[in-house]
């Protein structure tokens, strides 16, 4: 598998079928695709993908976006096949990518360093540095939080992993992080006082992204694949 830097081209990368080559983009991260201490990728969606490509016969090539706000308009511009980067099926989303099978169930949760009280909802965040990524689904839960409690302030931060801001709150370098559950159980591994204050919506599903006028041979074996 090679790897490529994230940049939208102009011309739409042509079908699997006619390359031999599977073009997907992902982010960085260990629920995601990482390089581990030998030198080799891994993780969830590398994984995942490399399995698919293998029951097609293809090679995978991989573009690591560096902001999450550039993988659905790398798939929507068909510079990728498709995009396996954790991403959650939302209403919004729908409206712009085809999801492949759900594969994992997460919970969106609010995160805080067990040095601080325990906020018990989100009046209780009034006052305190809230960061989340910018162009996630946390922001979406955010602005409905916001509904009810108008007071609510937060930051969107680019260019940054979710994990990134985990690490954060663990330094005490900002308060509360909006996260899915299966990245908030990894990082506990490292920060052992990142604690769940409480559940943020209701649980979501993860899938792969495809562009709604791409491939729909390609869909169709993902969905087989799954």
């Amino acid at each position: 598998a090679s790897l490529t830097a994230c940049g939208i081209g102009s011309n739409p990368i042509p079908p699997a079928r006619e390359t031999g080559e599977l073009v997907v983009v992902t982010r960085n991260g260990p629920t995601t695709y990482y390089e581990d201490a030998q030198g080799d990728h891994v993780g969830l969606e590398h994984d995942l993908v490399e399995l698919f490509a293998k029951d097609l016969g293809f090679r995978v090539r991989w573009i690591v976006a560096s902001d999450f706000q550039d993988i659905l308009p790398t798939v929507i511009e068909r510079q990728a096949h498709f995009a396996a980067a954790g991403m959650t099926i939302t209403e919004e989303r729908k409206h712009k990518v085809s999801f492949s099978t759900a594969y994992q169930t997460v919970q969106e949760q609010l995160i805080y360093n067990s040095d601080r009280p325990k906020p018990k909802n989100f009046e209780a965040l009034i006052g305190g540095r809230i960061q989340v990524v910018a162009g996630t689904s946390y922001v979406d839960q955010l602005k409905q939080a916001q509904r009810k409690v108008p007071t609510l302030t937060w930051e969107e931060v680019k260019g940054r992993e979710t994990e990134d801001l985990l690490q954060r709150v663990a330094e005490g370098e900002t308060d509360y992080v909006v996260a899915d559950s299966h990245i908030v159980l990894l990082s506990q591994n490292y920060y052992p006082k990142l604690d769940v204050a409480f559940d943020v919506g209701r649980p979501e599903y993860l899938a792969w992204a495809f562009p709604k006028d791409g491939d729909a041979w390609l869909y169709k074996k993902s969905i087989e694949f799954f």
